[in-house]
């Protein structure tokens, strides 16, 4: 997003507005992190090829993989949800990849989710307004993987969440009495740093 636009968002959108903001300036790293790399990226990894370069697209689509995280992670901003366990969300796969075969079932389950959209069903309520927006961002991925269709760009996303800005209510404050601070709750990430020779693992923690 530019930086020149004001944004007079708080609350939702604060936390998936500063994404962008984030995202900005640290594209490449946050594509080289497994759970949110691209399917086409994902796919080279399993295979250990070199055939795919990176690209914006790639990026971008990262982008919306740390949207839906958001929306079912936390529970408001600044708050991980504490009502059930992220291990029975759709991002349980997203938290521990220590084998190849991990990184083949996040990305058949990523592919799948294209059509299926399964993981609006773990929308925490505060974020329940973004499943719209969510859904046509992913509606953008899915025609993008088509030969014929169209390439996912900055524009087109940038359309959805502008719309979604000027459109969707701020949600009502919430007591959050038994809502868990991000600094108390954090998601292990276990990712192999070499998955084809099992070398040493290190562990990435994401709140």
């Amino acid at each position: 997003m530019q930086r020149s636009v004001t944004w007079r968002a708080n609350g939702m959108f604060s936390v998936c507005l500063t994404l962008v903001s984030i995202i900005t300036d640290n594209l490449c790293q946050l594509q080289g992190t497994i759970p949110f790399m691209a399917i086409d990226m994902l796919i080279q990894y399993a295979n250990g090829s070199g055939s795919v370069a990176p690209s914006p697209a790639h990026n971008l689509e990262s982008l919306i993989y740390v949207f839906v995280w958001i929306c079912v992670v936390y529970s408001r901003p600044g708050q991980v949800r504490s009502d059930i366990s992220l291990q029975q969300t759709c991002v349980k796969g997203w938290t521990c990849i220590k084998t190849l075969q991990d990184v083949e079932t996040l990305c058949n389950a990523r592919t799948g989710e294209l059509t299926t959209k399964f993981f609006l069903n773990y929308f925490t309520p505060y974020f329940e307004q973004l499943k719209g927006p969510t859904s046509a961002l992913y509606d953008l991925l899915r025609a993008s993987r088509d030969p014929n269709g169209p390439p996912l760009t900055h524009e087109a996303i940038k359309k959805i969440l502008l719309q979604a800005f000027f459109t969707v209510k701020q949600p009502a404050s919430e007591d959050g009495a038994d809502a868990k601070r991000v600094e108390k709750r954090r998601v292990d990430m276990y990712v192999t740093e070499d998955l084809n020779d099992g070398r040493k693992s290190r562990r990435r923690r994401v709140g």
